[in-house]
């Protein structure tokens, strides 16, 4: 049993350690990507905390001046408690149209500006159509706890049923 236990703590302790090497060898365009794509998911599987872990605790919306305290509240208050009823499903989903563009900032390594089309889909009788789409730009900065984090988003409605958001 002693050697079992024995096993599993170095397995443990070499999975971190794989975990960790390998997280140097991760370009900084790949980990924005990872975090973008986290947030994702976090909005489809209607988890506020995961869908807002890349927004910095002092990031703004560019037209509106909404801060993340604020969209959190949104978020778990209402939006995420909208689920179909015959299915229980959360009635929103978010995917990208495009590769997301990612342009580091040479000067300030720590900086970078991303774009990316975003298409939302809402579940109505049992089928998905298309909610909104937006056009997002968004200031990053490197925080070294918390890795990339937009800190200021900018957007252009493209199309909207006024579900989500109203007008362009």
């Amino acid at each position: 049993m002693r050697r079992f236990f024995l096993t599993l703590i170095v397995l443990v302790l070499v999975a971190y350690a794989v975990q960790r090497v390998r997280g140097f060898f991760i370009s900084d365009e790949e980990r924005i990507q990872a975090k973008v794509e986290e947030m994702l998911e976090g909005f489809n599987e209607a988890k506020a905390a995961t869908c807002l872990r890349g927004l910095s605790p002092n990031w703004r919306d560019g037209q509106t001046g909404i801060a993340r305290g604020f969209l959190a509240r949104v978020l778990h208050g209402s939006l995420f408690q909208e689920e179909d009823p015959q299915t229980k499903r959360f009635l929103y989903r978010v995917e990208l149209e495009e590769q997301l563009a990612i342009v580091l900032d040479p000067e300030e390594g720590e900086r970078a500006s991303i774009e990316m089309l975003a298409h939302f889909e809402t579940l109505r009788d049992g089928a998905w159509s298309s909610t909104w789409r937006v056009r997002v730009e968004a200031e990053m900065k490197k925080d070294p706890d918390r890795g990339w984090e937009a800190i200021r988003t900018e957007r252009e409605t493209l199309w909207s049923d006024g579900r989500l958001i109203r007008g362009h």
